[in-house]
């Protein structure tokens, strides 16, 4: 069996097992997206919203709001180095603001670990 380094090689060797050995689509659905990173700010935590989109004549059906979400790479002073973060765009606008030590100690992650 060969060595898988980075996600994307362990996503393309999880697509090609899926491909040779399961034959029930649904299965195949619930076990890629059980592989997804989930859709949820790193710094404040942010993640989608249960809503309703309200028609004309006021149908409501459910719609799911989603944040937006941006790969950043930000320079941290104290580590002297690149750290790329998923965050949402209202964090980037306070990560300007607070910077990036404060944000991290605020949401109780460790940079050293990134």
């Amino acid at each position: 069996m060969q060595a898988i380094h980075s996600s994307s090689q362990k996503l393309i060797y999880i697509y090609e097992y899926l491909d040779k050995y399961c034959y029930n689509d649904s299965l195949y659905y619930v076990l890629i997206e059980s592989f997804r990173m989930s859709r949820k700010c790193q710094l404040t935590g942010k993640k989608a919203n249960n809503g309703f989109a309200v028609s004309h004549s006021h149908r409501r059906t459910k719609k799911l709001q989603e944040v937006n979400l941006q790969w950043k790479r930000i320079w941290w002073a104290e580590g002297n180095r690149w750290i790329k973060l998923r965050l949402s765009t209202k964090a980037i606008k306070t990560l300007e603001k607070k910077g990036l030590h404060l944000m991290a100690k605020e949401a109780g992650i460790n940079l050293n670990k990134l």
